[in-house]
């Protein structure tokens, strides 16, 4: 929520899920479809490797970059490939670096 409430406030729109089984059934809808997915790796019901991995599958979701979030930042560096991830931010959270990280997203 801090972080949503942050970006916003940077004039970013904002949608959040609160696992990643509901975030999968918002981009399934079609109803949805973001510029950017900010994820984090350790979520309830649905966690961030199963959520890149079915997200991808989706026809128009499949494309959507993402930004992975662990306070694990080894597991990260080593799994980036296999999450197919475009960037990954630390935890904590460094606010300027994760913006940058989206802003350079977003330009691409």
């Amino acid at each position: 929520n801090l972080i949503s409430r942050f970006l916003i406030r940077k004039g970013f729109e904002v949608m959040t899920a609160e696992n990643g089984q509901e975030a999968i059934d918002l981009l399934s809808s079609g109803q949805v479809v973001p510029h950017l997915i900010l994820l984090d790796l350790m979520m309830p019901i649905m966690d961030g490797f199963q959520f890149a991995q079915e997200v991808k599958a989706l026809d128009k979701a499949g494309l959507i970059p993402i930004i992975a979030m662990s306070a694990d930042a080894h597991a990260l560096r080593e799994q980036r490939h296999r999450l197919n991830v475009q960037g990954y931010i630390k935890k904590p959270i460094d606010i300027r670096a994760l913006v940058e990280a989206i802003d350079q997203i977003l330009a691409a």
